[in-house]
């Protein structure tokens, strides 16, 4: 068992957290306006960076994703308003203030240095400078508002400057609206902390196979963008799948895992493997029932999105994505759930009667998600599982992929353990105020909080004149206890006509014991907004790794929408095995005497690495597969 195994080139940075981004070589060295410059021009590399196209809906918010691990990761594209917020948290993360900048139908970032606001355009891909005599000084919002010509007569561009489709003496008219802002929304929740197993491989390709996921707003958008106009058009790509609408014409990525665990006696894969078992014994053909109700229960957990191969309509369900085969030595009565963890938790089931041979495929329940789990329960005695195979697609960002980038010698790292060096597994559990309810969900201890199903934000106080204050637990759903966690907590904001009152900033906190001591992790001041919207408050707590359930404790003059809460627990402290994962990597050479020949290279590892793989022509890579065998028990 191996946790967070990690492949990093040395061309490229390493997309493992934001922390690890910003300690490419790209970025030493580097403070205020040149490091910024330098985050901006990742995001719009026409290799590493961010297309543009319609990103993915988050199922428990069914809005478009701003998180930055995910997008890069997993998509490898999004559109303006994540752009701004994604480049906003790189730079958040690097030390700077930022806020996001409205233009009419479009968002961009803001960074604040050298006691002034830069305004940074990271989705059609600029910013400008000033006029002389400030001409090395980038404008502002609100200097573009002032003066449309640093747009449409800029004499020192940025480079790249503008969409070829997107050019300054049309886009001008978007700052011609009145300057607003916006706090950063900070849904720094995914992790691409995994585990894998004994039997278990991760294979991702530089290319797509025909896998990917269709938000359910994506048929709309593909219609809206789909007109043409005097001969051009559409204005967007669409059904096609995730595309740049222009050279290079970069699309996603694809990859799969594959869970095919040695059942026989000798090995300890299912064991190992399972969150629980029971009901078995184990001989030589495979895993034996013991009784009529044998049961085993596994998890499965990706960084990156499960998809299949879609209808980009939606008029039919995404097929071939996720498949489970199953045999048996002779017929027996057997029953699948799936059951997705966190979110809404919905919960399919499937019986099957007198079968010796099951294909399930179950792509429907699951894309879109990145964890759920599988019970089987075999409902026959003295029946043999000989066989199990779960094959599972997910979209990979090639983008972020580490590739041979040249002829001779390339360089990789291999590291594990997640940002921390922990080996942690990623659990996520959402309360959400605006479903129906008669209590605030998961609360367990409340203090002049109410639950109000006719106010937009749902948790208010009963005293208006004085803070809410409630305290939710969170539980590992597993075995191991919580190392650390990320939190993120959606607040009502301040009218303009509320400046008079004295409102007091929100808290979050955190403890292991429901009644405390607690440690303020995070505080707020609550944001105006003409509207009084909602803003996000991203929160990080650290703990003993002794406790499987901790508790975080929001106080507030204002109401709560959701609270979203990742944890990390903890199974083993140290990785420590003889069993060596195999690391694959996969392109071609142009041989000049016999043309195109798939070229590969191994290594075996069982802890942190460097390694080298050496290419005789120009590579273009296929793909990187990381296997842990079946270990025989020793």
């Amino acid at each position: 068992m191996y946790y967070s195994p990690w492949i990093v080139s040395d061309n490229r940075p390493d997309f493992f957290s934001l922390k690890h981004i910003l300690m490419d070589s790209r970025f030493q060295d580097k403070a205020g306006e040149e490091l910024i410059i330098t985050i901006w021009k990742l995001i719009v590399d026409r290799d590493l960076g961010l297309f543009h196209y319609s990103p993915y809906e988050d199922q428990f918010t069914a809005k478009d994703t701003h998180d930055p691990m995910l997008t890069f990761n997993s998509f490898g594209y999004t559109i303006c308003h994540c752009h701004a917020h994604i480049m906003a948290m790189l730079c958040q993360e690097a030390g700077f203030e930022v806020r996001i900048a409205n233009i009419m139908g479009h968002e961009g970032a803001e960074v604040f240095y050298d006691n002034a606001w830069h305004y940074f355009d990271a989705d059609i891909q600029m910013y400008y400078h000033k006029h002389p005599p400030e001409q090395n000084i980038i404008a502002s919002r609100e200097d573009l508002f002032q003066d449309v010509t640093l747009i449409t007569k800029q004499k020192n561009p940025s480079n790249p400057f503008h969409f070829p489709d997107r050019l300054p003496e049309n886009f001008y008219k978007l700052y011609a609206s009145e300057p607003s802002y916006l706090p950063v929304l900070a849904e720094r929740l995914h992790s691409m902390s995994f585990r894998i197993r004994p039997g278990e491989s991760l294979h991702r390709y530089f290319y797509q196979r025909g896998y990917w996921y269709v938000s359910p707003g994506h048929p709309k958008n593909f219609e809206r963008h789909s007109s043409f106009k005097n001969g051009i058009g559409p204005k967007e790509t669409g059904a096609e799948g995730p595309t740049e609408r222009f050279w290079p014409r970069r699309q996603w990525g694809n990859g799969y895992w594959s869970y095919i665990p040695n059942l026989t006696k000798g090995y300890n894969d299912i064991y190992e493997g399972s969150e629980s078992i029971r009901g078995f014994e184990q001989n030589e053909m495979g895993l034996v029932t013991a009784d009529a109700k044998a049961c085993f229960r596994l998890s499965f957990e990706s960084p990156y999105i499960y998809c299949g191969i879609p209808d980009p309509l939606k008029r039919l369900p995404a097929v071939n994505g996720a498949v489970l085969k199953l045999k048996f030595n002779k017929s027996s009565n057997v029953d699948i759930a799936i059951l997705e963890i966190g979110d809404d938790r919905r919960q399919i089931s499937k019986s099957f009667s007198n079968a010796s041979e099951i294909t399930f495929d179950y792509t429907e329940f699951i894309e879109g998600s990145c964890h759920f789990e599988m019970e089987i329960m075999i409902k026959s005695k003295d029946v043999i599982l000989t066989e199990f195979q779960n094959v599972l697609w997910c979209m990979v960002s090639p983008h972020s992929l580490p590739p041979l980038h040249k002829l001779g010698a390339n360089n990789f790292k291999f590291h594990l353990g997640d940002e921390h060096g922990d080996n942690t597994r990623p659990f996520r559990i959402n309360y959400d105020m605006t479903e129906d309810a008669t209590e605030i969900p998961g609360a367990v201890k409340t203090e002049n909080a109410k639950y109000d199903g006719t106010s937009v934000a749902k948790i208010i106080a009963i005293d208006e004149d004085k803070s809410w204050a409630s305290i939710f637990a969170f539980e590992s759903p597993r075995r191991g206890n919580i190392a650390w966690a990320e939190i993120y907590a959606v607040i009502g904001g301040r009218f303009p006509e509320e400046q008079s009152r004295d409102i007091p900033p929100v808290k979050i906190l955190s403890s292991e014991f429901i009644e405390g001591p607690y440690e303020e992790i995070n505080s707020h001041e609550i944001v105006e907004h003409p509207q009084g919207w909602h803003f996000g408050l991203h929160s990080r707590a650290f703990y003993s790794k002794t406790k499987k359930k901790v508790f975080i404790k929001i106080v507030s003059p204002k109401g709560l929408k959701y609270i979203r809460f990742t944890g990390h627990d903890i199974e083993i402290q140290e990785q420590k095995s003889e069993q060596k994962l195999e690391i694959t990597h996969q392109w071609y050479e142009e041989d000049p005497h016999v043309g195109r020949r798939l070229k590969e290279h191994t290594e075996k590892i069982n802890g942190p690495a460097d390694y080298i793989v050496q290419s005789k022509n120009e590579p273009h890579n296929e793909g990187i597969t990381i296997a842990c065998p079946s270990q025989p028990i020793s």
